[in-house]
Order: C-alpha cells, then sequence, then structure tokens
C-alpha cells in the first residue's frame, strides 16, 4: 500500500486552450487544447510525486477510458471506482490578447447510495 493515498470523488477532466481575443457571437478558433487529470486528490497525488512521495490516487469517475489515461499519463498510479454518471470536466480559455484567463467549471455527478457503499472503508467513511 502506498504511504499516501489521496481521495477524489469529484474528479475533473482539465481542457485548457487559447484564443487571440474572446469576443460574443463569433466562433472562436482555439489553438490546440491540452487536457490534465484534474481535482483536489488528483492535483495532491501529482505533487506529492513531484517531491519523490510514494502515492496511490484513488478517485469516483467514468467518461470512457480518458481520464484512466490521463492519470497514468501523469504517472500516477490509481485505482478508480467507476460511478453512473459522466466525470464532470472544466475548460479554461486564455484570451492573448490581454493574458487574462477564463474558467469554466462544470459541476460533477451525485452519487448514489451504492457506489458509495464500494468505496473502500480505510478511504472513506461517510458523515452520517
Amino acid at each position: 500500500m502506498a504511504d499516501i493515498v489521496t481521495l477524489t470523488l469529484n474528479p475533473s477532466i482539465d481542457t485548457s486552450t487559447s484564443v487571440d481575443r474572446v469576443a460574443p457571437i463569433y466562433k472562436l478558433r482555439c489553438g490546440a487544447p491540452h487536457r490534465d487529470p484534474g481535482g483536489g486528490g488528483i492535483n495532491v497525488a501529482r505533487v506529492a510525486i513531484r517531491f519523490g512521495a510514494d502515492v496511490e490516487a484513488l478517485c469516483a469517475g467514468v467518461t470512457g477510458e480518458l481520464l484512466r489515461r490521463l492519470i497514468d499519463r501523469a504517472g500516477i498510479p490509481n485505482r478508480i471506482i467507476q460511478v453512473s454518471d459522466e466525470t464532470r470536466e472544466s475548460f479554461t480559455m486564455f484570451e492573448n490578447a490581454t493574458e487574462h484567463e477564463y474558467r469554466f467549471v462544470l459541476p460533477g455527478p451525485q452519487l448514489h447510495e451504492e457506489e458509495w457503499a464500494s468505496m473502500p472503508r480505510r478511504a472513506w467513511r461517510p458523515r452520517k
């Protein structure tokens, strides 16, 4: 078992890109997208690994295999507990002209009682 185990019940797929200028109505032609696994525990695991810690990220997610591929690519050992709803996504747009960053965070899934129950008891104890 890893020295540090993080638990992310609401992970995300974080997509970022850039445009020259943000403007209403017009189609905004974006630069190439960059995707990262996200969510509090996953972000903590990524930083802990940079410091040489033995880490495992435990998270709930679905969205095909994209979340798993992103976590694997980030080099984070993991266990993903499948849930019935889609993994949330966030979208960050960097405006080159002003150097402003716009962050859009979509809501995550609501876990069902049986999904809570499937969490390893050591990692999570639901509040009563």
